[in-house]
């Protein structure tokens, strides 16, 4: 029983030691933040951080503190499960997410990530920067990363809320923040929301969101951020990736002290090459010049652009993004202007029916798509019932809102109110 017992101590002794020495090195590697504003290519811009051998980073966005928040008070097993099941579910379940990436060919084994995850938590402290070492540690671990090759943790924030917490527990970390031109990043999301029915706001005024999202994280950048300086605050612009792309991870490289390495000019996720889709482009790989055709001006008025560009004219003026009107819209004028873009009220309809009418030839070839004309109708029902109740109570829930966001653009402006 003796030797039994004495090779049992000794190679748990071996273990520890080893998990406090991958610990260690994701400790002492440097911590790059990347951040965005909306949709600003900042998968893309990760993606090509992706295969590196001195960056080790999780192939999706997760706002670890907020993460740590809910899971803090819960069993080891309990936050096990909710990290690898929930916030790393769309990689360890090998899920095709629009947003998030395809994981589909991801081909390492959730229980080793558990596993592993499980030992660090319990050799750590409790705390929200030892959390998301050993988060890290677990996954460099799982996939087979050379830990002695780690010089750089990059954690995809992307956006919200919490910024300040991660600046507590590491108070030297860069920060990366990628933009691209207001009114694209504008319509681009205007449009997801678009056809995902509206989200939260609903058809007929979700136009508010993405102008609420920017100018949340402008001034959340601007309180948080741009203190730290040029040396620790990056801003990129989306535009230089697809028009110079090797001379701007060039010059990231030498800011995030890493070898420059061809590998950072290739797009991939979890080291499978990734191939973006979105509601104005599909299966795009790398960069291309063609995503930086103004699209918005297909669809939005002069007068839309007017709003979004005077609503954005500190950050347009700031990047030395040109503008296409006078961007000279007052408060007043911009608190009752109605926004047209997509005229929602009539267009919902339109783009239901032309789905119905679709479908009506594709049932001259298979009747199975009889349902689809179904959904459609159910579909178009549902917008109507959505317009109705705008008529209802939605017109003054959206006039308060576009009075907060107005204010806040104003005031981040710097225009009187």
């Amino acid at each position: 029983m003796i030797p039994n017992l004495s090779f049992y101590i000794y190679e748990l002794s071996k273990t520890t030691t080893m998990n406090h020495k991958v610990i260690e090195a994701i400790m002492n590697a440097k911590k790059v933040i990347l951040v965005t504003s909306g949709r600003n290519g900042a998968v893309f811009l990760h993606s090509l951080f992706d295969s590196h051998s001195e960056i080790l980073t999780i192939p999706t966005y997760v706002n670890w503190p907020k993460v740590y928040d809910l899971v803090k008070d819960k069993s080891i097993d309990e936050m096990v499960d909710f990290v690898a099941d929930d916030r790393l579910g769309n990689i360890f379940h090998k899920k095709n997410d629009m947003l998030r990436g395809n994981f589909e060919n991801f081909e390492f084994n959730i229980k080793d990530f558990k596993s592993k995850l499980k030992q660090y938590l319990l050799e750590t402290p409790q705390t929200s920067s030892s959390f998301f070492e050993s988060v890290h540690a677990a996954y460099a671990v799982t996939i087979g990363q050379d830990i002695n090759k780690i010089k750089v943790v990059l954690s995809h924030h992307h956006m919200g809320s919490r910024i300040y917490r991660v600046l507590e527990d590491f108070p030297e970390s860069l920060w990366i923040n990628i933009i691209r031109h207001p009114v694209a990043a504008f319509h681009s999301q205007y449009l997801t929301d678009y056809f995902n029915q509206g989200g939260q706001h609903g058809f007929l005024y979700h136009w508010v969101k993405p102008l609420n999202v920017m100018i949340s994280q402008w001034m959340n950048f601007e309180e948080n951020l741009v203190s730290l300086g040029s040396g620790r605050y990056i801003v990129i612009k989306l535009e230089d990736l697809h028009e110079k792309l090797e001379e701007t991870m060039r010059d990231l490289a030498v800011k995030m002290d890493i070898k420059y390495d061809k590998i950072l000019l290739k797009s991939t996720l979890a080291g499978h090459d990734y191939i973006a889709s979105s509601v104005l482009n599909k299966n795009i790989s790398g960069a291309n010049k063609r995503l930086l055709e103004p699209k918005f001006k297909k669809e939005l008025s002069n007068q839309d652009i007017r709003f979004v560009e005077t609503f954005a004219r500190k950050i347009m003026d700031e990047h030395k993004y040109p503008l296409t009107t006078k961007a000279d819209m007052s408060p007043n004028d911009m608190q009752t202007y109605h926004f047209r873009g997509i005229n929602s009220r009539l267009y919902d309809f339109f783009y239901i029916y032309k789905g119905i009418k679709d479908d009506k030839i594709l049932l001259e070839k298979n009747p199975i798509f009889k349902i689809m004309g179904f959904l459609h109708i159910m579909k178009f029902s549902l917008a109507l019932k959505r317009y109705i109740l705008w008529l209802y109570k939605g017109r003054k829930k959206m006039n308060k809102t576009r009075k907060e966001i107005i204010t806040k653009s104003c005031k981040f402006n710097k225009y009187n109110l």
